[in-house]
């Protein structure tokens, strides 16, 4: 009786040594995944983790495609847009008299009248122009930031989805997680209450 209760004994002391190692572990692995992705903030150092966690992104993520192919579209249609102005300006504008912009060419044959409302079309088809590209840069900048979030996202949902095992093949992850694991041992209370999830 005596020696089943020792045995008793120790696959208890063996397996809560076993659960304080693995509870152990899990509050590093929280740690370091918390420094590892960073804060969502303006810092530099927030910038850092953005860009980290950002090459896990799934290329296939539809959210992520649907932002590319929003990106390139617009890209395209400024592409478009410049090609029109820039025929635009070859065909009414003329650079000759030292303006910065160019001045807007009069046709021969019309009336004083008749040429100054041309002037103010052509004027306003000149001003329409610069502000269709002005909107599709703004446009396109939009949606590159939506496209960067998308990709974060889709990296943050596959990082936190990979075991320790392969979070730790990353050198800076593995720094962080030396830093954590030294944090751990130093105060194992305050770290407990901290990064208990």
């Amino acid at each position: 009786m005596k020696k089943l209760s020792l045995y008793i004994f120790l696959v208890v002391m063996f397996c809560s040594v076993s659960f304080a190692n693995d509870q152990a572990k899990k509050l590093i692995e929280n740690c370091t995944d918390q420094t590892y992705i960073g804060r969502y903030d303006y810092s530099e150092e927030s910038h850092e983790a953005r860009k980290r966690i950002i090459n896990y992104h799934i290329e296939t993520d539809p959210y992520v495609k649907s932002y590319e192919s929003m990106v390139a579209f617009y890209e395209l249609e400024l592409v478009r847009e410049r090609k029109l102005l820039k025929a635009f300006k070859k065909k009414y504008l003329d650079y000759s008299k030292n303006t910065l912009y160019g001045q807007i060419r009069r046709p021969e044959g019309l009336s004083e009248d008749e040429s100054v409302e041309w002037v103010n079309k052509k004027a306003n088809e000149y001003v329409s122009f610069i502000n269709a590209i002005n909107k599709l840069r703004r446009e396109k900048v939009e949606n590159e930031a939506l496209l960067h979030e998308a990709k974060y996202l889709s990296g943050l949902g596959e990082f936190k989805k990979m075991s320790l095992e392969d979070k730790i093949k990353d050198n800076e992850y593995y720094s962080f997680f030396s830093q954590c694991e030294s944090a751990y041992k130093k105060n194992p209370i305050a770290f407990k209450t901290r990064y208990k999830k």
